[in-house]
Order: C-alpha cells, then structure tokens, then sequence
C-alpha cells in the first residue's frame, strides 16, 4: 500500500496480495476477507506471532481501519488463552508513541481478539532490503552500526 494514503484511495496496483493461507500458517480456521470477529470486518492478513495472528480490518462502527489480532486457533487451550487477555490488558495500559494504542479486546465465538491502532508503513523486512544501516543503540557510532546491505 503507498504510504499517506487511506483505504479507501487503493489502487489496484497497491491492493493488498490475495488472501494466502501460508502467510499466516495455513490454518484451514483462520479467517478470509469478508469475515467477521469482533465486529470487525477482516479485509487482509498482515502477519503471525508465537501466539496470534494479526489482520487489517475494517471498524464498522467508526469507519477506521484497524490491527486485529487473533489467538492462533492451535493454542487455544486455556495457557494460551490466559497469556492472550494478560498480553491485551498490559498493552492497554501503556501510553507511549512507540506503542501501538489498544482500542478493544473481547472474544467471538470462542476466540479473543484485540484491536489495535494500524499504523500503513513498510515492514522489518523491506527496511532491512532497503540497503539500510541497523544500529546497535541510540546512542551507536558509525563503529557500532551494521551495514546489511
């Protein structure tokens, strides 16, 4: 997706890919675009964890795009559902410009999710592609830094 511009401006050549289950662990539960958890309306996978699996989605309620991650459904046991509501109400609780803002947390049928602040950028992966310098620190020297171009 081009940066500085919203959903509801795509282009085609700027679409999210079509939905892949083998993105997010090929899960046969996992949920598709057009489905709902929540209330939240999926629109496309973003990514996976250890323990959940995070979505763009659309708030239809505020009309505003979110991050909506969802336990994994092979963890679903109740340590992983424990750790999932522990993760949601410390991040809740942290107001920092560097942390994501958590706007809800539940559980739908069976499943918990949160939603999240979605912030359009690029990810680890097409920074570090970008023939970029990783540092060490803050505070690194140009001894400190690590080319991985």
């Amino acid at each position: 997706m081009a940066e500085g511009r919203d959903d509801e401006t795509l282009r085609p050549e700027d679409a999210p890919p079509p939905w892949d289950q083998t993105v997010v662990g090929g899960t046969p539960s996992l949920l598709a675009p057009g489905e709902r958890l929540g209330g939240y309306e999926i629109l496309a996978p973003l990514g996976k964890g250890g323990m959940g699996v995070v979505f763009r989605a659309r708030d239809p309620q505020l009309d505003r795009v979110v991050a909506l991650k969802a336990i994994r459904p092979e963890i679903l046991d109740q340590g992983g559902r424990e750790r999932f509501v522990r993760e949601a109400k410390a991040c809740s609780r942290i107001t920092h410009p560097h942390v994501v803002t958590v706007y809800a947390a539940g559980e739908d049928q069976g499943r918990p999710w949160m939603a999240m602040e979605y912030l359009q950028g690029r990810t680890l992966r097409e920074v570090l592609d970008q023939d970029c310098l990783l540092y060490t620190s803050d505070a690194a020297d140009e001894e400190d830094s690590v080319d991985l171009g």
